[in-house]
């Protein structure tokens, strides 16, 4: 039998990013990664997309460069620190690391 990591799911077919033996499994690009933490920022506001991720961006900035530059920043340390702790491709690339993150560093 395969182990299983939850309620059934055998741990091969979770898809994380360092695990090994995923030849099904979803790989990064280069587009991927450049879009994933502005989709974090779009992820503030529970959308997914790189475009409004610039368009928010662009407000940010227009108040203050810094903010923005904090805001990128921020969302780019939480999907690294996503993907060093093999999160799931999927929500990489979703942007679900990126927005708490986003967040944190604007506030701080």
């Amino acid at each position: 039998e395969k182990p299983f990591l939850v309620e059934g799911i055998p741990i091969e077919d979770v898809g994380f990013v360092g695990a090994a033996g995923n030849e099904g499994a979803p790989s990064l690009n280069f587009v991927d990664i450049l879009a994933a933490p502005l989709k974090g920022i779009s992820q503030i506001f529970v959308v997914e997309s790189a475009l409004s991720g610039t368009v928010i961006m662009a407000g940010i900035a227009s108040y203050s460069p810094m903010l923005a530059a904090h805001a990128l920043c921020g969302s780019a340390i939480g999907t690294l620190v996503g993907a060093m702790t093999c999160a799931e491709l999927t929500e990489l690339t979703m942007g679900l690391y990126g927005f708490n993150s986003a967040l944190t560093s604007m506030g701080v």
